[in-house]
């Protein structure tokens, strides 16, 4: 029940709808407590003292609050006409994945929800006029603050102009994309065992068990699991949860979906906790999977590279950032293992491996820019860079060697002039200085 209860959590917290629906019952509330404010002693101190401030009658009102009401829905309405010029840039120029987060980014939610406040507030208020209504009646404070709130949304207005046509460009798109993969790397990072350890215990405990397989209950992508929620029924039956198909990876009903060590007798309440800790949704939210990451980058470099848009330089660009994401991959994975309370494993995943990673993100760069000369000088110098940086360990030496021969033969057969392969050629020849670790010899790079 707790994981049906968080799954519906996590979806409403996730909801374009979140925010503005939280600022608006604020405005909601302010509303009633600027009503009120209106008629205590405070309130007629603060009209006597400052008398400039107050409408006097109740068509000045209704005239203030019926202005303020146009404007600001004119103004939400030139707003997410722009975000929507701006998603369908964002699709056509980049990728579709990434035109739905200029709605979802909380400084989008939070001046719609602003905008949508500010409305309701000033009907509220509207509502309480009426010609008979002596002039003390009228809501005075609250068309004074109707006014800041109106003034607000002017500077709000401002704001996500400035926002949003930032938010277009090339450098913030990708930069943004970076820093959040980034973050959940470093994240990661405190909490991962070492590479080398899981591999090796994953293999034993994999091996050394009969496992009862289970089918899925749905069709979809399946993006997560809650790790507590299995480990404490894995403890509770004394068995091992082991998840059949990778993060991300579209599950078809009917197929397998997880293995148990033993049969698991449950009854049907449990049954349903159990699948309900299985996080089956359409999207690719980073702080779910990094592989999304990875992923919207070489998307958006691919798009740079298509005949449309033709902007190697942005594909440059974009493989650079990958240097970066790539290098702190290396330094810790995933768990594969997950530990009880009792010290023992419970429950085995399977993220998305290095290997996996390298060549679902590196390949399609590679085929689409293997014309392009200073693309793949790019791609030679993120083998480099990344080379040089397992050069003691070597745990990705074979990954690494494997798409240094694919570069090389994509560009030796579409790349024909002998200015340019001589570039490529330089580029192969400082990767030797990472000295033992690529396998290629001086004659295959003198045949390039």
């Amino acid at each position: 029940m707790f994981g049906i209860i968080k799954k519906g959590y996590s979806f409403i917290r996730q909801s374009i709808a979140f925010y503005p629906t939280l600022i608006m019952t604020s405005f909601i509330v302010l509303s009633i407590l600027a009503l009120l404010l209106e008629y205590s002693a405070w309130g007629q101190q603060f009209k006597e003292h400052y008398p400039f401030l107050i409408v006097g009658d109740a068509v000045t009102a209704r005239t203030i609050l019926g202005t303020l009401i146009g404007g600001i829905i004119s103004i939400t309405v030139f707003s997410f006409t722009m975000v929507m010029i701006v998603m369908n840039q964002a699709s056509s120029y980049y990728s579709q994945k990434l035109s739905h987060r200029y709605v979802e980014e909380k400084p989008s939610q939070i001046v719609l929800g602003f905008y949508v406040g500010s409305i309701i507030f000033c009907m509220v208020l509207l509502f309480r006029i009426s010609d008979y209504e002596r002039v003390l009646n009228i809501p005075s404070l609250g068309i004074l603050m109707a006014t800041l709130f109106g003034i607000g949304s002017i500077l709000m207005f401002i704001y996500f102009i400035n926002y949003i046509s930032k938010s277009i460009e090339l450098f913030n798109v990708v930069t943004k994309i970076h820093q959040k993969t980034a973050a959940e790397l470093k994240k990661l990072a405190e909490t991962s065992t070492e590479i080398s350890r899981n591999t090796e215990e994953v293999r034993r405990l994999v091996d050394g068990h009969q496992w009862h397989t289970y089918e899925s209950d749905r069709s979809g992508y399946f993006q997560n699991v809650q790790e507590k929620e299995l480990i404490k029924l894995a403890a509770k039956k004394d068995l091992i949860f082991k998840m059949d198909v990778v993060f991300g990876t579209y599950v078809v009903k009917g197929t397998p979906l997880f293995s148990a060590t033993q049969k698991i007798d449950l009854n049907t309440e449990d049954w349903k906790n159990l699948y309900a800790a299985f996080g089956f949704y359409v999207g690719e939210k980073i702080g779910e999977n990094l592989f999304y990451g990875f992923r919207q980058i070489s998307e958006i470099a691919v798009k740079a590279l298509s005949s449309g848009i033709n902007d190697p330089a942005a594909a440059i660009f974009c493989i650079d950032h990958l240097k970066d994401l790539y290098a702190l991959k290396m330094q810790k994975s995933r768990n594969d293992l997950f530990l009880g309370d009792d010290g023992k494993v419970r429950l085995i995943t399977r993220p998305v491996s290095f290997d996996e990673l390298f060549y679902m993100v590196i390949s399609p760069l590679r085929f689409y820019g293997k014309a392009d000369v200073l693309v793949m000088a790019s791609l030679l110098e993120l083998i480099k860079f990344l080379a040089y940086l397992d050069r003691e360990q070597r745990l990705y030496k074979n990954t690494l060697n494997k798409h240094l021969k694919m570069i090389i033969h994509d560009a030796d057969r579409s790349i024909p002039n002998k200015t340019d392969r001589d570039v490529l050629k330089n580029a192969v020849y400082e990767l030797m200085s990472v000295h033992g670790y690529f396998y290629l010899n001086a004659a295959e790079i003198r045949d390039f």
